[in-house]
């Protein structure tokens, strides 16, 4: 039997496999005999016997002991863990932003119960990913499937004692192995879900005391393992030199793991060999030399490196390590991400996320950073960026027990890395920040990447935080395949914080070919400047340099130190009359109010900040918006759009600042001028609002109050009327 394509020509998932895989299920007398002829077992069940008589995955001989540590200092993490597995027992499930849900007394795992898609039981190779004109998404029944759940669930049975947990482990692998025979179905179609799924089950298992479990599982357990391997080692997302993507990372992982478990039968020996001298090559092919992702996603570099510390930490448990340029390249990029960090210790979000990651243990925001860079003081020895605490992240005393927390307290030192602004070439990426004020600036074209399936049209956006607020946000990704027109929506030009002309893309791409875009834009005369007295970046593209009066757009980005102050001037160069805009995306629990060239940005938990636009011309409008934190959550928020419609030349220059008080914020309004005149951009409009500005008193708080909007019931009329408004023009 041949492979077969997922998708129709022309769509992309980001994986392919290989036309020549072929498949034939190993049966569980096969399975036997493959262990005790070629692999020198007396019998299958010396084999499982020797499997559930080492530690794979987590410190399960020490498992007490964390326990009692996880009791004392992370009764909230405790609380949280039998929390969900209690959730887990009675068949209920939070997943890709579901929120949770009774899934009935029986699971269908080929169901997405979000749409009511149900994935027939064919050969994998012959099941369509997705169907146009619905909302199913594979991710859901994938999701599910990953098993993710099943740590927390064995952890929560050390932890209480509770035998029910361990029954429910049992009850829910088999019913898998059953309703998912090898090779049918959804479940099968993509090896990175089968490498996430080794790997949680191999975890949850050694937890749970091996011994407890029956003869008869444990063959059917390691029998369907075996059979994982297969399908991961013929359906490997690996494709040609530098078209590779992260999917093949998580590949590698699942079939290293399996190499290992099974490295007495010739499979799992070439399994083994072959992941490790892949993973060597990999990595470097993935991590650019100054420590950035080459798909030009933070999110992706977070699971990224979750996955090489994994299996650093993996194949040090047998007496193995990787070589130093290897490690060196990883502390390159854990370094990279501290800088792009903001005060939250979370990292922006420009391009895909998918939420995706090898283990979910603790919930918590998927761009904190925090964990890996926990586990990397451990792993590969890294110092002064962790942050002084008493308790690490709950995962290190998992991942490497007691050795490892001693580890991290002698690494510790008394005074982080000073997070300060950076340029990355690499990727384009710049932090431009202080102590308090933070600007994150992306400049990556798609032409500059050889896999632009991740890219969204975010060339020249930017993020703003000020203090553990973040007001200016990226709206994130929120779907794959499920909804085409909401995966069109949230990579767009207009739903970014950047330029647009016309209404145009950036970079144009196809409705229905949801992983790609075209490579219009180029990126030109990229400098960037850092002084003891500011920082300023400089970048224009030539995305629109294909319109009939084409234009250049570049912006140019100074911040002025001293007065925590940022200033922006966003140029449209070229000829012809268009409808220039821009667009500032604000986070959904930002109140946003405009008055005459000011926005007023709060936050309910204190900080607020002000855009100050200086070009008058320009029309200001805030305008419903949704943005996503994470895969499958859709927000309602707002965005800030300024526009003009005129003939080319254009240029429109505005500040932003942070503040914690009203008064800061007005006094920085005022100073916002004065830095405008010292570095030169102090134009006639710019004298006229300097006068009328130091002929007024400081705005009354209770002014900036009332243009402070309801915020949400406010939103959702505005969207109301907008809606109405579509419907009527159809």
């Amino acid at each position: 039997m041949t492979g077969k394509r997922l998708f129709p020509s022309g769509d992309f998932w980001g994986f392919m496999i290989s036309p020549e895989a072929v498949f034939e299920p190993l049966s569980a007398n096969e399975f036997e005999r493959i262990l005790c002829g070629r692999g020198g077992y007396s019998s299958a069940r010396a084999f499982c016997d020797y499997a559930s008589s080492r530690e794979w995955i987590l410190r399960s001989s020490e498992i007490e002991d964390v326990c009692h540590l996880l009791r004392k200092n992370y009764p909230a993490f405790v609380k949280e863990t039998i929390g969900g597995a209690e959730q887990v027992y009675e068949n209920c499930f939070d997943v890709l932003g579901s929120g949770p849900t009774y899934l009935g007394a029986k699971i269908d795992w080929h169901l997405d119960f979000k749409s009511g898609r149900i994935w027939k039981r064919d050969f994998y190779q012959d099941v369509p990913l997705m169907f146009w004109g619905d909302d199913s998404d594979a991710r859901v029944p994938w999701e599910l499937s990953r098993f993710q759940y099943l740590v927390g669930l064995a952890l929560a049975y050390k932890l209480t004692n509770l035998n029910k947990y361990h029954h429910k482990f049992t009850a829910l692998v088999e019913d898998w192995i059953y309703e998912n025979p090898c090779p049918y179905g959804i479940n099968w179609a993509n090896a990175m879900e089968i490498s996430i799924r080794v790997v949680n089950w191999l975890a949850a298992y050694e937890l749970f005391d091996p011994k407890s479990f029956t003869d008869a599982f444990k063959l059917k357990f390691f029998h369907a393992l075996y059979q994982h391997g297969h399908l991961i080692w013929q359906n490997l997302a690996h494709c040609t030199p530098g078209l590779n993507n992260n999917h093949f990372l998580f590949d590698l992982a699942g079939l290293m793991v399996l190499g290992r478990l099974f490295y007495r039968t010739p499979d799992g020996r070439l399994w083994y060999e072959f992941a490790r001298r892949e993973l060597e090559k990999e990595v470097l092919n993935q991590i650019s030399p100054d420590g950035t992702c080459y798909e030009s996603s933070l999110n992706y570099q977070v699971m990224m490196l979750e996955i090489c510390l994994f299996v650093i930490n993996f194949e040090r448990s047998f007496g193995s390590d990787f070589p130093d340029e290897w490690k060196a390249r990883i502390m390159q990029s854990c370094a990279a991400l501290y800088t792009l960090s903001k005060n939250d210790h979370t990292v922006p979000n420009f391009g895909d996320g998918g939420s995706d990651r090898l283990f979910k243990i603790v919930k918590r925001n998927e761009r904190d950073i925090t964990n890996i860079l926990d586990l990397a003081c451990v792993v590969i020895g890294l110092k002064g960026y962790c942050k002084n605490k008493i308790s690490p992240v709950p995962e290190l005393l998992l991942w490497t027990g007691k050795r490892g927390l001693r580890l991290y307290f002698e690494r510790l030192v008394s005074k982080q890395k000073e997070k300060r602004s950076m340029f990355f070439e690499d990727s384009g990426l710049a932090v431009i920040r202080d102590e308090r004020s933070y600007l994150a600036f992306f400049a990556n074209a798609a032409a500059d990447l050889d896999f632009a399936g991740h890219k969204h049209n975010d060339l020249l956006a930017i993020e703003f935080s000020y203090g553990n607020e973040n007001f200016i946000v990226d709206s994130g990704t929120y779907v794959y395949t499920g909804d085409a027109a909401c995966r069109n929506y949230f990579r767009k030009t207009a739903s970014h914080s950047t330029l647009e002309v016309d209404g145009q893309e950036i970079n144009r791409f196809l409705p229905k070919i949801l992983f790609s875009v075209r490579k219009d834009a180029e990126i030109n005369d990229v400098v960037w400047d850092s002084t003891p007295e500011f920082d300023s970046i400089s970048v224009s593209h030539s995305g629109y340099m294909r319109l009939d009066g084409p234009i250049m757009t570049r912006r140019r980005i100074h911040f002025d130190k001293a007065e925590s102050i940022y200033i922006m001037k966003d140029e449209f160069l070229g000829a012809g009359r268009h409808f220039f805009s821009g667009n500032i995306i604000l986070n959904h629990n930002i109140t946003a109010g405009i008055l005459d060239n000011q926005i007023v940005l709060k936050s309910a938990s204190g900080p607020m900040a002000m855009i100050v636009m200086v070009s008058g011309k320009w029309h200001l409008e805030k305008i419903p918006h949704y943005i996503s934190s994470s895969y499958g959550e859709k927000l309602e928020s707002w965005k800030i759009r300024y526009s003009l419609i005129d003939e080319a030349p254009q240029a429109c220059i505005w500040g932003m600042f942070g503040a914690d008080s009203y008064r800061e914020m007005q006094q920085k309004s005022v100073q916002f001028y004065s830095i405008l005149n010292r570095i030169g951009w102090r134009t006639k409009t710019v004298r006229k609002l300097e006068l009328k500005r130091g002929s007024e008193q400081l705005l009354p708080e209770r002014v900036i109050d009332q243009i402070l909007n309801p915020g949400l019931e406010q939103l959702r009329e505005s969207r109301v009327v907008m809606e109405e408004a579509d419907k009527s023009s159809e």
